[in-house]
């Protein structure tokens, strides 16, 4: 089954902050999907969009 992480886990595993995420989302770099009023994330989406975005840093590609 599909794993969903919540926007803290994305902040740790990434080493991101919350404005960093944010700007992820609002942007269209990373995919992102709501349950109610809640927002999860896919790992294997995040990893590909952040390979496949150029608006990254490399810091940050590395990571994946």
């Amino acid at each position: 089954g599909v794993e969903f992480l919540t926007r803290e886990d994305v902040m740790k595993k990434f080493g991101i902050s919350s404005v960093t995420l944010w700007k992820w989302t609002r942007n269209g770099v990373i995919r992102h999907h709501s349950l109610g009023k809640r927002v999860y994330f896919i790992e294997s989406e995040i990893c590909e969009d952040i390979r496949n975005s150029g608006s990254v840093r490399k810091s940050h590609k590395e990571v994946v």
